[in-house]
């Protein structure tokens, strides 16, 4: 586009530097929005890993009873059942803890659909620089 100094050209650059200053302005928003939904999910997985640790101390020291319950009495059916309970809340534990890591990965936090928004944007500009 040649800038020759006629008032349509001047209007075309000027309407044009408005649209991208106002496409910038809106993606801006749509990624703070989108950054906070994401963190939303950061929050729910570090809840559950705070969840997944208690749930794990629990499992210890239900474990080390039924060890000590094991070793003190000869009798089977009392450690039996301790390893039984410990055994669960350590398996729930990991479960919190694969679901809570998966939800705190970076690639859930970045704002893909503002980055498709931009480039879409940008190629629209472009397309207005070259018409």
């Amino acid at each position: 586009m040649a800038l020759d100094g006629s008032p349509s050209a001047r209007t075309k650059v000027a309407r044009l530097v408005d649209l991208v200053l106002r496409l910038a302005s809106d993606e801006w928003r749509l990624a703070k929005a989108e950054v906070s939904e994401n963190l939303g999910h950061a929050r729910l997985g570090a809840t559950l890993l705070a969840c997944a640790f208690g749930l794990g101390l629990v499992a210890v020291f239900v474990l080390s009873g039924a060890a000590v319950a094991g070793l003190a009495a000869a009798g089977l059916e009392l450690w039996l059942s301790a390893l039984i309970v410990g055994g669960a809340l350590a398996m729930i534990a990991a479960i919190l803890i694969a679901i809570g890591v998966s939800n705190l990965k970076a690639k859930r936090l970045v704002p893909d659909r503002t980055l498709s928004n931009i480039q879409r944007d940008m190629e629209m500009v472009k397309e207005a620089l070259n018409a």
